[in-house]
């Protein structure tokens, strides 16, 4: 992982302070993403804000997903922090959680709905962060 404690900190610092989700803004735009070490990674990231889908896949496949969880409406309503496996409120599991394997290679991103100038809903990556899962 390539997050510094700094980074770390703040994040940490944030998702103290903001223990509403529904206080929280829609992010706009690019997001930093930080992921806590262990069995159990915690997905963060500021700006604090709520993005629509948070996504977990293998780095070299990333086709094969390990866990996805989206807004249960069609908005952004997910606010972190965001535990690997926890459905946060405001959200649905859309593939079951895979349990993430010791020494793996993964990447987190997480995707804003937004809606175009035709007024259809597309998704856009806001962010992304590659992490190690360590041994257990």
């Amino acid at each position: 992982m390539t997050n510094s404690p700094a980074i770390i900190g703040a994040l940490l610092l944030a998702s103290a302070a903001c223990s509403d989700p529904t206080a929280i803004s829609e992010c706009h735009g690019q997001v930093q993403i930080a992921v806590t070490p262990g069995s159990t990674p915690v997905y963060n990231w500021i700006p604090t804000c709520r993005v629509g889908y948070l996504v977990v896949v293998d780095r070299g496949d990333q086709g094969l997903g390990f866990w996805s969880v989206s807004s249960a409406v069609v908005k952004n309503d997910i606010a972190p922090p965001v535990t690997h496996g926890v459905v946060p409120a405001g959200a649905t599991e859309d593939a079951g959680t895979q349990p993430l394997q010791p020494n793996g290679a993964y990447l987190v991103i997480v995707f804003l709905v937004e809606q175009n100038a035709g007024g259809q809903f597309v998704t856009t990556k806001a962010g992304e962060q590659a992490f190690n899962q360590t041994a257990n």
